[in-house]
């Protein structure tokens, strides 16, 4: 995956746990899910960016997208993601 790929991905698994960490659908499980993609995102992009083959770091960015899924699914999106599509 290329290293703008891969920032943007990240950027995107983050902007899907605020929204649900944010939404008056949150549930205790949604903020959870949340707060564990910001810690895992605030800790892996740079290195899964500058360093492609860095595995640890590319499964943590995986399991971040993963569990924002989780996240938005029950939680639901806000306008961002609304917006997003229109562009």
């Amino acid at each position: 995956m290329s290293k703008g790929l891969t920032a943007a991905t990240g950027m995107e698994a983050l902007t899907l746990a605020i929204e649900a960490y944010v939404s008056t659908a949150a549930t205790p499980s949604t903020d959870v899910c949340a707060l564990k993609v910001v810690e895992l995102i605030s800790a892996n992009p740079r290195i899964a960016v500058a360093l492609g083959d860095d595995m640890p770091a590319r499964e943590n960015m995986a399991c971040a997208q993963f569990l924002a899924g989780m996240a938005f699914n029950t939680a639901s999106l806000g306008y961002v993601h609304a917006m997003a599509h229109q562009l």
